[in-house]
């Protein structure tokens, strides 16, 4: 019995790899919305929506990517406003 236990094929990949190769690939995934947070996006919720929905495809994922990197910051945002209000009260 004992040797029948013994001619088992092993698995290459441990648990351990599988559950880095997750992370790896969610990191991947997320990358998006990851951008929108670290460049303070105006528009994060959009970019997280989209991602969720259809980043699974590859042009899902390259559109929420687009969309992280070319939504204005909200610096940039509140900069236009005042702007804005500067023109108007002339």
């Amino acid at each position: 019995m004992r040797d029948n236990l013994q001619t088992l094929p092993q698995s290459s990949f441990s648990v351990w790899h599988w559950l880095i190769v997750l992370f790896v690939f969610m990191g991947i995934y997320c990358l998006p919305f990851f951008v929108a947070c670290f460049r303070d996006s105006t528009k994060k919720v959009a970019v997280f929506v989209v991602n969720l929905c259809f980043g699974w495809t590859l042009i899902g994922w390259i559109i929420a990517f687009v969309m992280a990197v070319s939504y204005e910051k909200k610096s940039d945002y509140k900069l236009r406003i005042a702007a804005m209000e500067r023109i108007a009260r002339r």
